[in-house]
């Protein structure tokens, strides 16, 4: 049980298992078995491009190695507060390879509500990107005093190539 979370009636959940509507896997494994069926598929349309389900598979793991190695851990929190985009698909699956949990921000969310979301949650990680219009969340993410990783980052560690 993950301390602080309330579990489902246990009669719904039986409900649900019974149905087949919870198959007791992660997001990251349902898309990696559609990846497996269809790796030559598109799985998400960017800006920059098209990726495949065998590319993002790809991409995603790559990441979270690289998130292991630089210390997350199963049940940490991390702060998410990207685009909808490439990087942010890679990365919401990398961490759900590694066991993280994503505290989803909107992008329009400042210090006040990224401080909040930090300390209510535990965060020991930030994900950003360095600007959004005129807006760079890098001064923000200082003021905040977290570890913080840029789009500049996880694309440096082989996300979204």
């Amino acid at each position: 049980m993950l301390n602080g979370c309330v579990p489902w009636p246990e009669d719904l959940a039986c409900e649900y298992e019974k149905s087949g509507l919870w198959e007791g896997i992660t997001v990251a494994e349902m898309v990696e078995r559609t990846a497996t069926r269809f790796p030559d598929k598109v799985a998400v349309v960017h800006a920059g491009g098209r990726l495949t389900y065998a590319e993002l598979i790809r991409s995603a793991k790559s990441l979270a190695i690289e998130l292991l190695d630089l210390g997350l851990k199963p049940q940490d929190r991390a702060v998410v507060q990207l685009p909808n985009g490439a990087e942010f698909v890679s990365l919401y699956l990398a961490l759900n390879y590694i066991g993280v949990i994503p505290v989803m921000a909107l992008r329009a969310h400042r210090q006040t509500e990224i401080r909040h979301f930090v300390r209510s949650s535990g965060a020991s990680a930030y994900f950003i990107v360095d600007r959004m219009g005129s807006f760079d969340y890098r001064p923000m993410a200082a003021e905040i005093a977290i570890t913080t990783y840029t789009c500049s980052d996880m694309i440096a560690a082989g996300a979204c190539t």
